[in-house]
């Protein structure tokens, strides 16, 4: 069923292939949690690739629909502590803390993990209540992330399921570059560097809202992923070439995303576009 849908979105914009798509999502649940994000990750690396327009109504519930499918899985497998695939552990000694913890792992292990992504890993909200003697999950396959242009889609990724989905908008005039990234810096209450100018956080000129983080790269300067004002441009190129992201999403992606990691930015198109 995966495989009759193609290798791109096409699906996404007939009614049949709809159809055939929302039947894979039923038949996706009725599986073990596994092989329940696989195929669903399957399905969604598809809809990422090719064309999805604000005004794609049907296309756009189908890939939320399909996202919202794979949380009670995930909640029993990659969030979950005690599901220990693709993972080591962690007794927590006296006096540690997340951030100490993982920079640990980043340090001795090579292991890129941020505080609060082993806070999601571990069902830990609140990081001040980390307990002496606790267990926690290290998740060791490596985590990315993948923006595809053309969908608006941002998905994050740990080993090869999808375990985050996103809606974003990106640069006008195509200004945002098909590259591989590393995320960098994380700035909370970020002031806008822009054309020689610096515009403090909370002025009203400053578009990058409570978080921008900063993508590195060799050649491109000054890209990275933040909040907008400006949510109905969520879904088009009106950016000058950062991600644009709901206040919400940016506020996840923010304390989720390690530093260190990769942003695999892509174009794909589906077939018989151009």
């Amino acid at each position: 069923m995966l495989a009759a849908l193609g290798d791109g979105n096409a699906f996404l914009h007939s009614e049949a292939g709809r159809a055939s798509a929302r039947r894979l999502v039923e038949v996706a649940t009725k599986r073990p949690a596994e092989e329940c994000l696989r195929l669903l990750t399957g399905l969604l690396e598809r809809a990422m690739r090719g064309s999805i327009e604000r005004s794609d109504h049907e296309a756009i519930a189908l890939v939320d629909d399909a996202y919202a499918a794979m949380q009670g899985p995930l909640n029993r497998t990659l969030f979950n502590p005690e599901y220990l695939a693709g993972a080591r552990t962690h007794q927590v000694a006296a006096g540690e803390s997340l951030d100490r913890i993982a920079a640990h792992y980043r340090k001795h292990q090579g292991i890129k993990v941020d505080a609060m992504t082993l806070g999601l890993f571990n069902r830990i909200s609140d990081p001040t209540k980390l307990r002496r003697g606790q267990i926690l999950k290290i998740p060791v396959q490596p985590i990315s992330t993948v923006l595809e242009k053309r969908s608006y889609l941002m998905a994050m990724y740990c080993g090869g399921v999808i375990f985050r989905l996103y809606w974003v908008g990106h640069g006008k005039e195509d200004r945002t570059p098909e590259t591989t990234f590393t995320i960098g810096l994380k700035q909370e209450r970020p002031d806008w560097h822009i054309d020689g100018r610096v515009i403090p956080y909370g002025h009203p000129d400053n578009i990058l809202g409570d978080y921008f983080v900063k993508f590195e790269h060799h050649s491109f300067q000054g890209y990275g992923a933040h909040g907008t004002p400006e949510p109905q441009t969520i879904g088009t190129m009106a950016s000058r070439g950062c991600i644009r992201m709901r206040d919400e999403d940016i506020r996840d992606f923010f304390a989720i995303v390690p530093r260190g990691t990769q942003v695999h930015v892509r174009a794909t198109q589906g077939p018989g576009e151009r």
